[in-house]
């Protein structure tokens, strides 16, 4: 699945948090998953995260969307 790996430290609990592009502003992401660095020669920990893209997520499916892609799914008319 493709991902985005930030390269800017984040904040710890940052998952579910949207990824923008800023020209022309627009969500590109979902951040999944945070790691925690521990800096060398220090009691300092970063945090970096990684983000789906949205178009691997728009493009998911499993049971729960009765195998249809996930931005098919969500577009049915209930």
């Amino acid at each position: 699945m493709r991902t985005y790996e930030l390269d800017m430290p984040a904040p710890p609990s940052v998952s579910g948090s949207p990824l923008f592009r800023p020209h022309p502003l627009e969500v590109v992401g979902v951040v999944y998953r945070e790691q925690d660095v521990t800096v060398p020669d220090s009691q300092r920990v970063m945090y970096f995260a990684y983000a789906h893209h949205l178009s691997s997520l728009r493009a998911a499916r499993a049971k729960a969307t009765d195998d249809v892609p996930l931005a098919e799914y969500l577009a049915r008319d209930v």
